[in-house]
C-alpha cells in the first residue's frame, strides 16, 4: 500500500492510500500541523508525519492505523529550519533517519532503532537548504541533496557517521 499525506484545509493532515489498483477517498485524519509535512513509512509501526514549521521537530505516529486523538503527537525538540527529511532503512524497515537543518546550518540527524538517539550533528554545512535523503533499505551510506545557489549539491554521510 501506498500512502500520501498532505496538509489540507485548516492545516489539517489528510492521507490518501493507493492500494495498487485504485486510490482511496482522502480521509481527514483530524491533527492538526503546522504547515508543511513530511511523511515516512516505517514498516513495523505504520507510517510518520514530521512537521518542522514550529522550529523543532514534531512527530506524529501510526498514521495508517490511527487518527484524530489517538495518533501519537512527540515533539522530538531541536533547532530545526526548512523541511525534515525522514528514511527509513533495516531489514524490516526498522530503523529511522530523520534529517534536518539544524543549529550552525548543518546537517543534523536523529534515529530510532527500537529506542531514540540524541541529535547529532553530521559533518556538513548545508547553508539555507532542507535536505532531501535517501539509504537503502539494507543500510549503507545516505546520499542528500540540498538546492545550494541554484544548483543541487549532492552530499554523502558514510553510515558509521550515523
Amino acid at each position: 500500500m501506498l500512502n500520501a499525506f498532505v496538509s489540507g484545509p485548516q492545516n489539517l493532515l489528510f492521507r490518501n492510500a493507493f492500494d495498487g489498483d485504485d486510490w482511496s477517498d482522502w480521509q481527514n485524519l483530524e491533527v492538526k500541523v503546522g504547515g508543511t509535512v513530511s511523511c515516512t513509512d516505517i514498516l513495523v509501526i505504520g507510517a510518520h508525519c514530521y512537521d518542522t514549521s514550529g522550529g523543532s521537530a514534531v512527530q506524529y505516529s501510526d498514521l495508517t492505523r490511527t487518527s484524530g486523538s489517538d495518533i501519537l503527537v512527540d515533539d522530538w525538540g531541536g533547532q530545526v529550519s526548512g523541511t525534515a527529511s525522514p528514511v527509513v532503512t533495516g531489514k524490516n524497515g526498522d530503523t529511522l533517519h530523520l534529517f534536518v537543518n539544524g543549529p550552525g546550518k548543518r546537517l543534523w540527524v536523529k534515529s530510532w532503532h527500537g529506542s531514540f538517539s540524541e541529535w547529532k550533528n553530521l559533518p556538513v554545512a548545508i547553508a539555507n537548504a532542507s535536505p532531501g535523503c535517501a539509504i537503502r533499505k539494507v543500510g549503507g551510506n545516505v546520499w542528500c541533496g540540498i538546492v545550494d545557489n541554484k544548483a543541487v549539491r549532492m552530499i554523502m554521510v558514510e553510515a558509521n557517521d550515523l
